[in-house]
């Protein structure tokens, strides 16, 4: 039995392919985080959240949270209150965008 498509249907590629696979993953946040330290000028960060998840494979977005976010947690006290609930929210969305597509 032969497939049968229709004549206006569009072949995908392989590397257009990858992409319809999608979903968040914190392997992904981590690449783009790397990326990001790294066209920041920040490598020593970059490496340390590469090396984070290398050496915890499977590591939850929580974990990877609990074990870089030390200091993150200090500067976020340190806010207001409209600024810790702009953060929150521009956290959110980037923590989205960065565990979702593949931006570096």
């Amino acid at each position: 039995m032969e497939m049968v498509l229709p004549r206006n249907y569009v072949e995908i590629e392989e590397e257009e392919m990858m992409y319809l696979d999608g979903g968040w993953s914190v392997q992904q946040v981590g690449k783009n985080l790397t990326g990001l330290a790294a066209v920041a000028g920040m490598a020593g960060v970059a490496n340390f959240i590469r090396g984070v998840i290398k050496d915890n494979p499977g590591i939850g977005f929580w974990a990877l949270v609990a074990k870089t976010g030390t200091s993150a947690k200090v500067a976020f006290v340190l806010l207001p209150t409209w600024a810790k609930i702009g953060t929150l929210g521009v956290g959110a969305t980037v923590i989205f965008a960065l565990g979702t597509w593949d931006i570096f």
